[in-house]
């Protein structure tokens, strides 16, 4: 079986740097983005078994990444 791909998005580098790191250690595979922008351009590219999405960030915030 193939292991998920998680799309891992927060801006705050710090907390998204440290979550990327504990879920590969679990031996998952993790992309990381630091926008909603960036996370959509993203999902254009490949496709994601679950997306890890911050809700609050500057600019296009998590539910409007979402929608």
């Amino acid at each position: 079986m193939l292991e998920p791909r998680i799309l891992l998005v927060d801006d705050e580098e710090r907390f998204r740097s440290n979550l990327e790191k504990l879920l590969r250690a679990q031996g998952l595979t993790v992309t990381a983005k630091d926008s909603g922008a960036a996370a959509l351009e993203e999902l254009q590219v490949q496709p994601y078994d679950v997306v890890v999405l911050d809700i609050r960030m500057p600019g296009m915030d998590g539910l409007a990444t979402l929608s």
